[in-house]
């Protein structure tokens, strides 16, 4: 860029003027001036010098939040984990935070510092000038912390300044060529590198109007793209390869976009090809880390070679490694992949260096090994997994399917990799522990796969007063049937493991269940003279309430998808 890092730059420089859609939703437009009029009104409620953690999930809440940062120089916190105790290692580093939201936490966050902005945001029709409270911002000023995902390890934070965030902005728009009054429609988390990238930076710099939901289902999709009848009909879609197979696999029928960008993972070219065939619209793939941001581009139907943005140079360092060299804070970076360094400007991604393996003196990717494994018929979900801590440990698969067994996906798998890399056991799952942008990381595999070798579980349940089992169970004494604390033992039972609870071969019911109260539950292995028959696994269950007294203890017999009994 032509700018120096000292030049200011204006937060809305994108956008024509007040009246600019700036937000649709399925009512309408949402313009400029009602979103620098709700900053104002936030900046008039916020503390002096505290850092903003934002958690809103709708996205016009979301830029409020993320301007009132700019416009008060304050810094905006995008942690991978809220908790309490992820929230005290936040102030530890940063200092006082205020949390912004526009729905109930999740996490038990009643003694920090909450504004919901579904109190603050004006949705009415206003003209606030854009320069009322939102300056040029200095390009050097650091503005937010992200934080890596935890896909290759344990997260880390980075700072990126203004202007980071403003290249990355104007890259990805340049990369696209949105045209006039384009819809953005986005599938991934704003908070996410990726989607402040995409879902903020680059609509704010382009001065293009953003959908203000986060649809997840294809029909919530599909009805997103269709409210781009509200700026001109145009769209482009900003998902994940999660997302986008889940659309090829439904039958729905949308309003295509003109383009689709894809990130977070690597993009299988038959889904792109479907996609473009079926949709009519050019597939973009973006390269990048949280560390650097986006740092290439390429449409995969083309070409398999990645061309950098116009801030970054790349340096071969040998025939598998390189470097990278940007404006941006970071200055230099050594890439976290393999690869192929062809000049100074593209590369030939050659894989993760975690995710090579090397077993039986053979070596693969255990990317593709999962690819491979998704793609088998029949299969809706899964990976295949190396357990840490053991030397040249054998692979394990962890899937989501109905109707296959173990023996079923190891034989066609032997039909298509090598033996080597044919999991040793398959652990069959009710869905696979992604975050919010598709991805695994280790840390959740490692303790997934704990549970299943183990076979240990610990959950907490609770009956609702409204229940209808109570209803005349007793009337004015009401008392939870013994048959639906079993029921509801066995849902959480096999929502983690999959298969099917055959038979209770113990039960004692010591107290009743409490009504509308939490209790926990703890679930084991039990050994082959408790219950099992036959390929059955017997799993030994007790109940305590908040005082550790026992409500229930017994035995389940438990049918596990076809794994035999000697795994």
């Amino acid at each position: 860029m032509s700018q120096s890092r000292a030049d200011p730059i204006a937060p809305l420089a994108g956008f024509a003027g007040p009246d600019a859609p700036a937000y649709v939703d399925r009512d309408g437009v949402i313009r400029v001036g009602q979103l620098v009029a709700s900053v104002q009104r936030l900046l008039e409620q916020l503390p002096a010098r505290a850092c903003l953690l934002n958690l809103c999930v709708d996205r016009f809440h979301f830029m409020v939040g993320f301007l009132a940062g700019l416009a008060g120089d304050r810094l905006s916190l995008f942690p991978d984990t809220v908790n309490p105790w992820a929230l005290e290692r936040l102030a530890e580093r940063f200092g006082q935070c205020v949390i912004l939201i526009d729905h109930e936490p999740r996490a038990n966050l009643a003694a920090a510092a909450l504004l919901d902005l579904r109190r603050i945001a004006i949705e009415a029709p206003i003209r606030a000038p854009l320069d009322s409270v939102l300056r040029p911002v200095p390009r050097g000023r650091e503005v937010a912390v992200v934080f890596t995902s935890g896909s290759t390890g344990e997260p880390r934070p980075y700072v990126k300044s203004w202007g980071d965030l403003a290249s990355i902005g104007e890259n990805i728009g340049a990369m696209l060529e949105p045209g006039p009054a384009s819809l953005f429609v986005s599938t991934v988390p704003t908070q996410h590198m990726y989607g402040l990238e995409s879902t903020v930076m680059t609509p704010l710099f382009n001065g293009m109007p953003l959908h203000r939901e986060r649809p997840f289902f294809p029909d919530d999709v599909a009805r997103c793209l269709a409210d781009a009848r509200h700026c001109g009909g145009r769209s482009i879609l900003v998902t994940s390869p999660l997302h986008l197979r889940a659309c090829m696999r439904a039958s729905v029928e949308v309003q295509p976009p003109a383009k689709v960008l894809s990130a977070t993972a690597p993009l299988e070219l038959a889904l792109v090809e479907r996609c473009e065939s079926r949709w009519g619209s050019a597939v973009m793939e973006i390269f990048g880390c949280t560390e650097v941001g986006s740092i290439a581009y390429r449409q995969p139907s083309r070409d398999e070679i990645w061309q950098v943005f116009g801030d970054i140079s790349l340096h071969r360092v040998d025939a598998f490694e390189g470097e990278l060299s940007t404006t941006r804070s970071i200055g230099r970076f050594a890439f976290n992949d393999h690869v192929e360094v062809l000049d100074a400007a593209r590369f030939r991604l050659l894989g993760r260096k975690e995710d090579a393996i090397n077993l039986a003196g053979k070596r693969a990717s255990l990317a593709a090994l999962s690819h491979t494994l998704r793609e088998l018929e029949g299969i809706d979900d899964g990976c295949l997994y190396q357990p840490r801590g053991v030397e040249d440990a054998r692979l394990v698969a962890f899937v989501v399917a109905d109707g296959l067994t173990q023996d079923d996906i190891r034989a066609r798998l032997r039909e298509r990799i090598d033996a080597a890399f044919v999991p040793r056991r398959v652990f069959f799952v009710r869905s696979l522990p992604r975050n919010a942008t598709g991805k695994l990381p280790l840390a959740t595999l490692h303790e997934l796969y704990e549970r299943h070798v183990e076979m240990r579980l610990e959950a907490t349940l609770s009956i609702a007063g409204d229940h209808p089992s109570l209803v005349g169970h007793f009337p004015g004494h009401p008392v939870v049937p013994g048959v639906v604390l079993l029921d509801v033992l066995a849902e959480l039972w096999c929502h983690e493991f999959g298969g099917a609870v055959t038979g209770i071969t113990q039960a004692k019911f010591l107290l009743p269940m409490p009504i509308g109260q939490p209790a926990q539950a703890r679930f084991e292995r039990a050994g082959a003279s408790q219950g099992a028959v036959g390929d059955d696994v017997a799993v030994r269950v007790s109940v305590h309430d908040s005082g550790n007294r026992s409500i229930f203890s017994g035995v389940m017999r438990w049918a596990r998808n076809g794994l035999s009994a000697d795994d």
